[in-house]
C-alpha cells in the first residue's frame, strides 16, 4: 500500500480519541499493524503526522473547556505541563482514568499528511481562542438506540481545532 500512496497528496484530519503516541497513530505513521503504542524511535515513514511535535512541548486539543471554563481572556494556554508524560506513563497499566488520571488534557485530534507532503508542512498549531472553549455542554441520553438531548448547549465541542499550514513554493 506504501507505494500506492507514495506519489499521492493524502491528508487525513480527525478526532482520534487517541494522542501522536498511541498505538493506533503508530499504525498509520509506519503502516505497520503490529506498531505498539508509544513515543516514536524512528522517523514516520507512511504517514507523517503534522500534530507530534506538537504533543512533545505539551500541546494538547483536548479538555481546555474544563480546565479554562471561567477564563475571561480572548486566548487560553495551549501547554499543559506534564500532559504527555501522564498520558504515557498510563500504557499497559490497568487503572481507573477519572481517578488515576492527574492531568486529563491531552492532543486527541491529528493531522497526517503523505510522506510525500512532509517537506511542505510550514507550521502546526492549536486553536486558543476562548470562543472555542466557551459555552455550555449538551446532555445526551439513548433511548432505544437513538440519541436524545436532554439540554441543548451552546460549547461546539469539547476539542480546539489543530491546523497546518502547507507552503507550495
Amino acid at each position: 500500500m506504501k507505494s500506492n500512496l507514495a506519489a499521492e497528496n493524502v491528508i487525513l484530519i480527525g478526532d482520534f480519541n487517541d494522542n501522536p503516541d498511541d498505538r493506533s497513530l503508530n499504525i498509520l505513521e509506519y503502516e505497520d499493524k503490529d506498531a505498539v503504542g508509544g513515543v516514536d524511535c524512528k522517523e514516520d515513514d507512511f504517514l507523517f503526522n503534522t500534530s507530534e511535535k506538537l504533543l512533545s512541548k505539551d500541546y494538547c486539543s483536548y479538555g481546555y473547556s474544563r480546565l479554562f471554563k471561567e477564563t475571561v481572556s480572548d486566548t487560553f494556554q495551549l501547554t499543559v505541563a506534564g500532559a504527555r508524560i501522564e498520558n504515557n506513563k498510563w500504557r499497559g497499566i490497568e487503572h481507573n482514568y477519572f481517578n488515576d488520571v492527574k492531568i486529563k488534557t491531552i492532543l486527541l485530534d491529528q493531522i497526517l499528511v503523505s510522506i510525500n507532503l512532509k517537506k511542505y508542512v510550514y507550521e502546526s498549531g492549536v486553536f486558543n481562542y476562548s470562543t472555542a472553549i466557551k459555552g455550555e455542554r449538551s446532555r445526551v441520553r439513548f433511548v432505544e438506540g437513538e440519541l436524545q438531548f436532554t439540554k441543548r448547549g451552546s460549547l461546539a465541542s469539547d476539542h480546539v481545532p489543530v491546523w497546518t499550514i502547507l507552503k507550495f513554493n
